[in-house]
Order: C-alpha cells, then sequence, then structure tokens
C-alpha cells in the first residue's frame, strides 16, 4: 500500500509520496526537529505529481468548495487519475473533506488522523521549496491573489448597510455642533462690544449670526431694518431687537472691525445649513443601515452607539447590560475600584427617555431602553428584509413603560406578542389584532377559570 499526502495550494493540487517515518516517535523533540530540515525531510516524502489550475476563476471555485468541505470535480479527476483506489491511501487535512472525497470515490482511502496532520504540517511548511522546480516564485503571488478574490467572495457586500458611513457622519455631526458653538461664543464676544444687549434678547445662535450679517453695527439698526429683522426672528423679538438698540451702552467699532464680524458671522451661518444638512443625511443613512434601532432612540443617539461600540455587527453581539452603561466606562471602571455605585446609564441618558423619568425610576428605564436597542440592533443586522416596524414598536413600547412608571398603569404589550403581530403584518397577514385580542381574551378565561377551581 502507497501512502500518499494531499496538499491544496493555491497555484493547484499536490500529491507527495511518504517513502517511511517513525510513526512511534514522530512526538519525540529530536523527530520534530529533524522534519524542519529540508535536507532530511526530503528523504522521506517526496513529490508524486501536481497539477496546476487552469485560471483564477477555477483556483477560487476550489478553494471555495475546500473550504466548504466539498471534493470539487477537479479534485476527484486528479486523484482518480493518480492514485489506485483500491490500494492506495491519501492523507488529508479536513475530515469533512476525507469523508466527502470518500463519498465520491468509493474505493479510496482517505484518513485524516495525527499521524497525517503532523505530515501535511511538514509539507506545508516545506513547500515552497518543495514546489520550486514545478511551480517557480509564482507561489506566493497566487496565494496573494486568490487571498483577495476569496475575501470579496466571501464578504457579501452592500453599500446601503455600510455601517463605517454612519459612525463617520455621526462623529462629524458632533465636531461641527461643537465648533458652532465655539464659534457663536467668540462671535458673542466679539459683537458684544457693540450690541451686548443682543445676546438676552436673541438666544439662537443662528438667528444672532444672521443678525450680525444682516446689520452690521448696532447703529444700522433702525425702523429701515425692522422687515429684515422679522423675518429672521419674528414680530415680537424685532421690536425688542430695536428698543434694545435705542438704549444700548455698547462701544462703536470701525468698518473693517465690521467687516470681519460679519464675515466671520457667514461662516457660523454657512455651518449651520450643513449641520442641517448632515443630519438630514445621517437620517437616511441610518434608515438603510439601522433602520429599527431608528425607531428606537432616533437617528442621532441609534448613530452614537453604533459608533461607540465599533460598527453595527458589535453592538449587535452586545447584551443590554453592556448597551446601557456605553459611554460611561470611565464612571464604571472607577466604581468597581473604590466599590462605589456603578453608573446606571451613559449615551442613552441624552435619549430623552430617560430624562422625562423621575430619578428614582430612571434605572429600570435605561435598561429597558438598552433592552430595546439590543433587539433592534440584532433585527437591523441579521435580517435581510429592512423594515421599521419592529422599532416603532418597540418605542411605543418604552412610551407605555414611562407613564406605567409615572402614573402606575398596565404593563405595556408583551414583546413576544408584538412581535408576533409585526411578522403577521409583513407575511400579508390582514387581521393580526383580531387573532391576539382573541388570544388573550382565552388566556384570561383559562386564568379566571383556573382562580375559581383552586377556590
Amino acid at each position: 500500500m502507497t501512502s500518499f499526502i494531499l496538499l491544496e495550494t493555491a497555484y493547484g493540487y499536490g500529491l507527495f509520496e511518504r517513502k517511511e517515518s517513525d510513526e512511534i516517535g514522530r512526538h519525540l523533540e529530536s523527530v520534530r526537529r529533524t522534519f524542519q530540515k529540508i535536507d532530511k525531510i526530503g528523504k522521506l516524502i517526496k513529490l508524486y505529481v501536481f497539477e496546476p489550475f487552469a485560471n483564477s476563476d477555477e483556483a477560487l471555485e476550489n478553494i471555495l468548495a475546500i473550504s466548504e468541505g466539498r471534493a470539487s470535480d477537479k479534485l476527484c479527476s486528479f486523484l482518480d487519475k493518480n492514485v489506485e483506489q483500491d490500494s492506495d491511501r491519501v492523507y488529508v487535512a479536513e475530515r469533512t473533506l476525507a469523508s466527502s472525497i470518500q463519498g465520491r470515490l468509493s474505493g479510496l482511502e482517505c484518513v485524516s488522523d495525527d499521524i497525517g496532520q503532523e505530515l501535511i504540517r511538514n509539507v506545508r511548511l516545506h513547500a515552497p521549496k518543495m514546489l520550486a522546480k514545478t511551480v517557480g516564485s509564482t507561489l506566493e503571488k497566487a496565494q496573494l491573489g486568490l487571498g483577495h478574490s476569496y475575501s470579496r467572495e466571501k464578504i457579501q457586500f452592500n453599500v446601503k448597510r455600510v455601517d463605517n458611513m454612519v459612525m463617520q457622519a455621526v462623529c462629524l455631526l458632533d465636531q461641527v455642533a461643537k465648533d458652532v458653538n465655539q464659534f457663536s461664543m467668540r462671535l458673542e464676544s466679539w459683537y458684544g462690544w457693540n450690541f451686548p444687549e443682543l445676546q438676552k434678547v436673541v438666544t439662537d445662535k443662528g438667528e444672532y449670526a444672521r443678525i450680525v450679517d444682516a446689520v452690521g453695527m448696532r447703529k444700522n439698526i433702525t425702523q429701515e431694518k425692522k422687515d429684515v429683522l422679522v423675518g429672521i426672528v419674528g414680530e415680537k423679538a424685532a421690536a425688542s431687537v430695536l428698543e434694545s438698540a435705542g438704549v444700548s451702552i455698547g462701544t462703536d467699532m470701525s468698518d473693517t472691525d465690521e467687516a470681519n464680524a460679519k464675515e466671520f458671522a457667514r461662516k457660523i451661518i454657512s455651518l449651520t445649513e450643513y449641520r442641517k444638512k448632515l443630519q438630514l443625511y445621517l437620517s437616511d443613512k441610518m434608515g438603510d443601515v439601522a433602520p429599527n434601532l431608528k425607531g428606537v432612540v432616533g437617528e442621532v443617539m441609534g448613530a452614537r452607539l453604533i459608533s461607540h461600540s465599533g460598527g453595527l455587527s458589535n453592538l449587535a453581539k452586545c447584551p443590554s447590560s453592556t448597551v446601557q452603561i456605553l459611554g460611561a466606562e470611565k464612571a464604571l471602571f472607577r466604581a468597581l475600584k473604590t466599590g462605589g455605585k456603578t453608573p446606571k446609564h451613559g449615551l442613552l441618558f441624552d435619549s430623552g427617555f430617560v430624562q422625562r423619568t423621575e430619578l428614582g425610576n430612571r434605572g429600570k428605564i435605561s435598561r429597558y431602553v438598552a433592552n430595546k436597542c439590543s433587539i433592534a440592533s440584532r433585527i437591523d443586522f441579521f435580517s435581510e428584509k429592512q423594515t421599521s416596524l419592529y422599532g416603532e414598536a418597540m418605542r411605543k413600547q418604552i412610551e407605555e413603560r414611562l407613564v406605567q412608571c409615572s402614573e402606575g398603569r398596565s404593563c405595556p404589550e408583551n414583546n413576544a406578542e408584538t412581535m408576533r403581530e409585526i411578522s403577521r403584518r409583513l407575511r400579508g397577514d390582514e387581521t393580526p389584532g383580531k387573532k391576539l385580542k382573541k388570544e388573550k381574551k382565552e388566556k384570561k378565561k383559562k386564568k379566571s377559570s383556573a382562580k375559581v377551581s383552586s377556590r
């Protein structure tokens, strides 16, 4: 009986004939060191035959089959031509591949045991030198090209579901918001020398910058500019601005100062408009990437959760307890180190649900919201068809839970029942609500009958 070793490479299939080896002493360190030398292993294992792939497409097809544990037509024909099925033995690396080969070539003995794994490991170690005369120096290039093709084939790329764009957009949105606030404060300090009372009358940063750009110095704020002011801040606020300008204690500005202040105000206006466009872009992108998460906590908070966790896949893997304290890691580790109280919420505090709750119930609500966010992110990541119905239903559950905590009303609808109803709606069932009501009534009847019987 002749023993062969099957080697799958990016360039083709190779069969190595096993001349002789010490099976009893293969675990000894001295034997292992012998296998690491090419001149020693060359006496034990010889290249029998090598058959290259015809092109890159055939190489990709065969490597995909091997990764799935299937014997391709190319591999079976290669073994059928070079191995006698009734007398020879072939060592294969994967057991699933060995069973697949035996299923197609019933007379061939395919083995995947410890001895075979040791032999294959040493053949792979010295394969570039043992195949140098057959393949040359193109093996590494073939491995690199096949690796890229294999990765592209295995990754199902969908442009509409790229969460990296969401992460970049929300980080840019936060940065633009900070820049607008800082620039607005600088403009108020700058223009405040000329008209300090305007800060108290107009509190909106964008409206403040538009007034500075439209009228310039305080002395230009007259009745002739009233229509311009009304178009920016409204009738009542415009009257207050005109009144404050007449009694202002500010100092005068030069024409150069006025021109620079107005130019700076225009920069702030453009940034404010860009922030609105960016938020619309983020809303549309979240509708494609994570519509249910957007339905639960909104596009900005959902994008922040995705960005902080490192992607939608990482967020989908997080339990609700981790989602609850995302953004409060420093406080958590400080509490664990000092033995203090652990934080009840992190980024979710800005979602609006926690802030609307009383102090004693904020931990419950943040955990409930985190639970819904965890469910929504998993639906968004693993579902093939995108829909926002689950997120809208879970948001309704959160609203009901808020009412329950504040007023003590009945509990929100069971989550399993909600999911069943949405699944029926997606399948096209027209009357899911009626069926659920009947089921609830039947459950109530069973409970009441059980109580009566127990009495």
